[in-house]
């Protein structure tokens, strides 16, 4: 069973590869998943998994609205951008969701 533990529209999927970034989602819906398997992010159908053990940790939040995704190869990452204009407490309830992801507590 899939349980939805986050969701926003208007959100963007960057990945940086090397020096590059590059827009894979422009303005999608970002729902965050568990599932008997773990836990995904999917921004407009684009599935990004969860690393948890990733050597820099499973996410960074760079701005008030942006939050770098690991990915399991180290030499790339994801950006994922909430929309402008959301009240303050969508973007800290992404934050916490994702904190309690990476600290293994309850959401």
């Amino acid at each position: 069973m899939v349980k939805v533990i986050y969701t926003c529209g208007g959100a963007e999927l960057r990945e940086f590869s090397g020096d590059t970034f590059s827009t894979v989602v422009p303005d999608g819906i970002l729902t965050v998943k568990r599932d008997g398997s773990g836990v995904y992010i999917d921004v407009g159908g684009t599935v990004v998994d969860w690393v948890p053990s990733a050597p820099r940790g499973p996410f960074k939040r760079v701005d008030t609205r942006s939050f770098m995704v690991a990915t399991t190869d180290l030499m790339s990452s994801y950006y994922v951008t909430l929309p402008k204009g959301l009240p303050e407490s969508k973007y800290e309830h992404f934050n916490a969701v994702l904190t309690a992801l990476a600290e293994g507590g309850p959401i």
